[in-house]
């Protein structure tokens, strides 16, 4: 049957702190201990990006970083709440689910985002594993590719590739045409903003997908959700198609990138 507003507890931690995830252990262990009580789904929503080329980052602790959060918070999750399922997810009639948030970039790369594609890759690998893992004990894992959406995490990404940009060694500057760079993110910025009340763009796509499926019997569940139209048909016929067709449009989708070229070779011709 539906669930009940009045009865969802909703808990939030740092998914990279040891200490909040023991945190959320204890109190979902201290709940599921009344025999009323079951841990319906497990939503691993944490993500963060830093974008910019490789060869702009002088060490790997942005990817490190990266993927702490995107990848390694939402096993550390699972892995302290995952008992708790299993031992309640038996009464469950409807079964228990793990919904992970993963992208369209856990199928399609971006350029100037690897960390970023290379987490959503992370996740994708480790649910289709988990969810085999899992089948025999009525629990569910799916995974939801959203496309664009209108979150924090874009005027976050036009923040730190621009930061990331200028943080580059001058030796990985020289290779690049740093002036048309950034009248292109400029440009992509107005873009943004003027779609601001463009409705195929909105967060609640995702919302309202985790909403039917935390009410849907997991008989009944794909092992994927690719959420909006450009997930759907754009994203998804990438992830179809050979490499060079992807590396082309890849290179244009979302955001226009300007590869670098050898000084050397632009003075050759």
């Amino acid at each position: 049957g539906k669930l009940v507003p009045g009865r969802l507890v909703a808990m939030k931690c740092d998914v990279t702190s040891d200490t909040d995830i023991a945190s959320l252990e204890k109190a979902v262990a201290g709940m599921v201990s009344n025999p009323e009580v079951v841990l319906h789904t497990i939503v691993n929503n944490a993500g963060i990006v830093d974008p910019g080329d490789f060869v702009w980052f002088r060490d790997i602790s942005s990817f490190q970083r990266v993927m702490d959060v995107n990848f390694f918070g939402c096993l550390r999750v699972t892995k302290a709440l995952l008992p708790h399922m299993i031992e309640t997810s038996e009464s469950l009639s409807e079964g228990g689910r793990i919904l992970n948030l993963s992208s369209v970039c856990g199928k399609v790369v971006w350029p100037r985002n690897s960390a970023y594609c290379a987490s959503k890759h992370a996740m994708e690998g480790w649910s289709d594993a988990l969810r085999i893992e899992l089948s025999k004990l009525n629990i569910r894992v799916v995974k939801l590719r959203p496309g664009g959406a209108r979150t924090d995490m874009i005027p976050d990404y036009f923040a730190r590739v621009s930061a990331n940009r200028e943080n580059a060694p001058d030796s990985v500057k020289q290779l690049f045409d740093l002036k048309r760079i950034e009248n292109v993110t400029q440009q992509e910025i107005k873009n943004y903003d003027l779609g601001a009340d463009d409705d195929s763009q909105s967060a609640n796509r995702v919302v309202e997908v985790l909403e039917r499926l935390v009410e849907t019997d997991i008989k009944n569940m794909p092992s994927a959700e690719w959420i909006g139209f450009d997930a759907r048909v754009i994203f998804r016929f990438l992830s179809w198609s050979p490499d060079f067709i992807r590396d082309k449009i890849s290179a244009d989708i979302p955001f226009d990138y300007i590869a670098p070229t050898h000084p050397k070779r632009d003075a050759d011709e």
